[in-house]
């Protein structure tokens, strides 16, 4: 880990796990990845053809794919950061 990215990962560690886990996670790779999903859920029904499936299916289905891309995502994003971090720096290897 170079100097600067110690610094903001120091920075990102700070504000604590539990915000790093919100807004990288959930906000950055689930919301991203649940619109995705269900817009591909949603290109037949575009190009003509039936919606096979209820709203409420679609919604929990989005909800899962936020959770489980943000939060799983984010957790073990942490993890690596953290056992990087604690590693000496680049400059006290040589």
């Amino acid at each position: 880990m170079t100097k600067s990215d110690r610094k903001w990962w120091q920075q990102v560690r700070a504000q604590g796990r539990t915000r790093y886990v919100l807004r990288d996670g959930l906000l950055k790779r689930g919301l991203p990845s649940g619109s995705l999903v269900t817009l591909l859920n949603f290109l037949p029904l575009l190009c003509g053809g039936s919606r096979s499936k209820s709203v409420p299916f679609y919604l929990i289905e989005f909800a899962l794919v936020v959770l489980a891309f943000g939060w799983i995502g984010a957790v073990l994003s942490w993890d690596a950061h953290e056992k990087e971090f604690e590693k000496p720096e680049d400059d006290d290897m040589a």
